[in-house]
């Protein structure tokens, strides 16, 4: 029975460091505009593989209410992710509401990532640039003008 129980306190720690493998979750960028494709790599930094339950592993939700937004429906898989192998996704933001949102593990390590979507913005063109703008083309009409006024 004292074998036993040493034994068991010796596998403990490996079996605890099994339980959380290294991986990382992120996003290629931080702050992205409405309807921009929004890539998340789940990568194994690891050198065992890991075996992972669900595809995606992973969850967008609104942040900071944590209101579920992507995907609604799972697939019921046994996946591995091999050391150095990364698990790519590309989520069409479209239908996306401009805020911030989070992307975290379903399998309990622990892992997220913050990104924002922002409204597509289109420069304005004031009252003033459109004057300013006038006013070059003018005097590009009146050297014009003049240079041919010459030539006759």
């Amino acid at each position: 029975m004292f074998i036993t129980i040493l034994v068991a306190l010796a596998v403990q720690p490996s079996l605890a460091k099994a339980e959380k493998p290294e991986l990382s979750l992120k996003t290629d960028k931080s702050i992205y505009h409405l309807g921009e494709n929004i890539t998340i790599i789940l990568a194994n930094t690891g050198e065992e593989t890991v075996e992972i339950g669900g595809y995606p592993a992973w969850q967008i939700s609104t942040y900071p209410e944590d209101k579920p937004v992507f995907p609604e429906v799972f697939a019921f898989l046994i996946w591995n992710l091999a050391p150095a192998e990364s698990d790519i996704f590309v989520w069409d933001s479209t239908f996306a509401e401009p805020r911030t949102y989070i992307v975290k593990d379903l399998q309990g390590w622990g892992l997220s990532t913050i990104f924002e979507i922002v409204p597509e913005t289109t420069p304005e063109f004031s009252s003033n640039n459109a004057l300013a703008v006038f006013m070059i083309l003018s005097m590009f009409v009146f050297i014009l003008a003049k240079k041919k006024c010459r030539e006759l």
